[in-house]
């Protein structure tokens, strides 16, 4: 808060800077409304019980993160993006949609595949690979 007199009279003026949000938190907001708009994944595969995905992302296969994702069937939707782990890559990421649904739709177990981030960081392209295994459980019958 700045005060400033005026007149022997002191007001207080709020400085109130304007954020604005990053590329990142705006490309979040896109892919959750797209989220929320995808058919729901118990609708286009109703014998799923569970699925997981095992992703390992980075640059190189040493500077890899590693991390899983159990995939709430009953309410998650049939939309599979996934974010760019490079922090400064703009209006990039993995969508993994096509490979995903397409294994479960074969009725796979255990799948795998690779998607390279088509972004860019700073005036070069970026490069950051992901990795997936997907595990999948299904209803008998």
């Amino acid at each position: 808060m700045r005060r400033r007199a005026r007149s022997g009279i002191v007001l207080a003026l709020r400085m109130r800077p304007q954020r604005r949000l990053s590329d990142q938190a705006l490309q979040a907001i896109d892919r959750r409304a797209r989220e929320d708009s995808a058919p729901r994944l118990l609708d286009e595969i109703p014998k799923l019980v569970s699925l997981r995905l095992e992703l390992s992302q980075g640059r190189t296969e040493s500077g890899t993160a590693k991390h899983a994702r159990t995939i709430v069937v009953e309410r998650a939707p049939a939309l599979f993006e996934i974010a760019c782990i490079e922090r400064t890559c703009r209006n990039g990421g993995h969508d993994l949609t096509y490979s995903v649904m397409g294994g479960l739709r074969q009725g796979l177990t255990s799948f795998e595949g690779t998607d390279v981030c088509n972004g860019s960081v700073g005036t070069a392209e970026c490069g950051s690979r992901l990795h997936f295994q997907a595990i999948a459980v299904y209803r008998e019958g």
